[in-house]
């Protein structure tokens, strides 16, 4: 009896490491056809890196790691300009360790805004054309920024710019950074070859997650892609 449960648990273990190993080969075969809900969490960290990458170019991913900016952005936004001093005596030691909600919502700022004007930009340039190994048109970008610019300086009204600049929650004005302001406000579009000023504030980089959601499969113009879009209103590499 003894031997023949072991021959079964045997077996049942080759079975299972059979169907493992046939669903290693199928996603490594064919990465871009895995369908969605074929593996559970656990299984997908236990594939193969090409293949756990694969899944995580799912559109789940994109908005995760759009909301996960928007998330962080609203948990600081309280304490933005606080000092380490007054955010302990508030909010303890530890400090913020949940939204701090004004008329029950966990407000965004000017990051999270400018980061859905990028994504509203490169897409506007994609519907006229996308190509994975051509630069996107930025001069798309820029107007979307200017559309942004909109939000801060006038109160909502329709807009036939598109479904971004209807959204009236994002007419607020939560201390945007003064150079993207003065950039934008100068009418000028800011280039890597024409610097528009000498900044090298975080104002850039902090809006540019769209453009290696959008060029994952070429990091190279993923990278110019963000650095242009940053030199929109920031002059310096460091911006």
């Amino acid at each position: 009896n003894i031997s023949s449960t072991n021959k079964k648990e045997q077996a049942e273990a080759e079975k299972l490491q059979a169907e493992n190993t046939a669903k290693e080969t199928a996603a490594s075969q064919d990465l871009n056809n895995i369908p969605n809900g074929y593996y559970s969490q656990m299984e997908i960290e236990k594939l193969s890196p090409a293949a756990n990458a694969a899944k995580r170019h799912e559109i789940k991913n994109y908005e995760g790691c759009l909301l996960g900016g928007a998330i962080g952005d609203a948990l600081g936004w309280p304490i933005e300009f606080a000092s380490l001093y007054s955010i302990k005596e508030k909010y303890g030691e530890k400090g913020v360790q949940d939204f701090v909600l004004k008329n029950g919502i966990a407000e965004i700022t000017d990051d999270t805004q400018m980061t859905i004007f990028t994504a509203d930009g490169l897409l506007k340039s994609a519907v006229k054309s996308f190509d994975e190994n051509k630069m996107p048109d930025i001069k798309e970008v820029h107007t979307s920024y200017k559309d942004w610019l909109a939000t801060q300086e006038k109160g909502y009204s329709p807009s036939d710019k598109g479904w971004i600049a209807n959204i009236k929650t994002l007419y607020a004005n939560r201390a945007p950074g003064g150079t993207c302001l003065g950039a934008l406000a100068s009418g000028k579009m800011g280039t890597i070859e024409e610097h528009i000023n000498n900044s090298k504030g975080c104002g850039g980089v902090m809006r540019t997650a769209p453009a290696g959601l959008m060029y994952y499969k070429n990091p190279k113009i993923a990278f110019e892609t963000g650095a242009r879009c940053a030199a929109i209103t920031h002059g310096k590499p460091g911006g």
